[in-house]
């Protein structure tokens, strides 16, 4: 089996997503009878599973970090008035790991941009809820709350959102418990 290193792969647009991929030139260690090499050709690998949670499993395995939710927004944007676009109904992954420094929580997704983007949850305040958005603000280098609106995040959740209680699962679970 070819093991990826070092890069995150591509993953079907879906909360049911059975298919990875990874479109970017893949350095491969290859298991042989005499150990472990690594390859001097290029892959692309792709994967096809049978369910979803097959691909969870993968990508739990590839990351090293568990895959406590994932979710699909309307909209999330950057900005005070929503100056940039970030990502619109694209499937956000809440993963977290512990490591020696306590618990690390982050969320991958795919931007607007076709890349993939990790945003590290330690750098933001806790979450505020309203009625379809959750709003998260970044705090500065200091560790300070940010810059206002300016560095805040804004998940907008559409009234056809198949889980509605989901906004409020990811404050309440992993970003603090504050609302407005």
């Amino acid at each position: 089996m070819l093991v990826p290193l070092h890069k995150l792969p591509f993953v079907e647009n879906s909360l049911e997503a059975k298919y990875v991929s990874f479109n970017l030139p893949q350095e491969m260690i290859v298991k042989t009878q005499q150990g472990h090499e690594v390859s001097p050709r290029e892959y692309y690998p792709k994967y096809q599973f049978d369910k979803p949670e097959h691909l969870d499993l993968f990508l739990r395995i590839l990351r090293e970090r568990s895959l406590l939710g994932k979710f699909m927004p309307s909209w999330v944007y950057m900005g005070s008035k929503k100056s940039t676009l970030l990502a619109r109904r694209k499937v956000f992954r809440l993963w977290e790991k512990q490591t020696s420094a306590g618990l690390d929580v982050t969320l991958t997704f795919l931007g607007t941009d076709e890349k993939q983007h990790e945003l590290n949850l330690a750098f933001y305040d806790p979450a505020t809820l309203s009625q379809k958005t959750v709003d998260i603000a970044q705090r500065d280098e200091s560790g300070s709350k940010g810059k206002g609106k300016a560095n805040t995040i804004t998940f907008e959740f559409s009234d056809r959102q198949s889980d509605s209680s989901l906004p409020s699962f990811l404050v309440s679970r992993f970003l603090g418990k504050s609302s407005r």
